[in-house]
């Protein structure tokens, strides 16, 4: 888990030495095995935002210091890892595959985005908590498949908002031909008629 500090210009952003390195996981967690490592991080973060911190001596101000607050703008995924860190269904689920709306696999065809309900942050966050109190595993697993969610460790940011924070990123989405490959074998949005192929563009 890497964390950039967006307050410095892109030229300084992304160099080596500006970006802090907040954990290491020594294999891809299962199911929601990743809480426990973004738990501890996740807790700071919000003692931050909430609290502050104040360094008694800054550039700016060798003196006094200064105090400052932070938090998480973006979360920036591979679309795995977003499903797995958000606690989300898979993307071959029938009726939770989006993180964002609540088309089901039977509604996968309805390319009219108007159609398209968005899903609620508090409706999200409800069924996440009702399955972190579940008792037992099988309670948890029928929360899971009912709603599509399970608690992740990114709800202990009181102004976590998996619905407008979260974002795919660039290598994956467009360099490594995922976006292709997403939409044509894991949602299967494809021509069935190769007779009807559109017709390529002259040169």
């Amino acid at each position: 888990v890497a964390m950039l500090l967006l307050n410095l210009p892109p030229s300084l952003r992304f160099q080596q030495e500006n970006i802090y390195i907040a954990t290491v996981m020594p294999k891809e967690p299962s199911g929601d095995g990743v809480n426990r490592y973004l738990e501890p991080i996740i807790g700071m973060l919000e003692n931050n935002y909430r609290h502050g911190s104040h360094f008694t001596s800054t550039y700016d101000n060798p003196r006094k210091g200064r105090s400052t607050r932070s938090m998480i703008a973006l979360e920036v995924f591979d679309l795995q890892g977003a499903k797995r860190v958000l606690g989300h269904c898979s993307v071959r689920s029938n009726h939770n595959f989006c993180s964002f709306c609540t088309t089901s696999k039977a509604d996968i065809g309805n390319f009219d985005w108007e159609q398209w309900e968005p899903r609620k942050l508090e409706d999200l966050r409800a069924a996440a908590e009702q399955w972190r109190d579940a008792t037992s595993a099988t309670a948890r697993k029928e929360i899971y498949q009912k709603y599509g969610v399970r608690w992740s460790a990114l709800w202990g940011l009181s102004y976590f908002d998996p619905t407008r924070s979260v974002i795919v990123d660039g290598m994956h989405n467009l360099f490594e031909g995922l976006v292709e490959f997403h939409c044509r074998d894991i949602l299967g949005i494809d021509n069935p008629d190769p007779e009807h192929e559109p017709e390529k563009a002259a040169d």
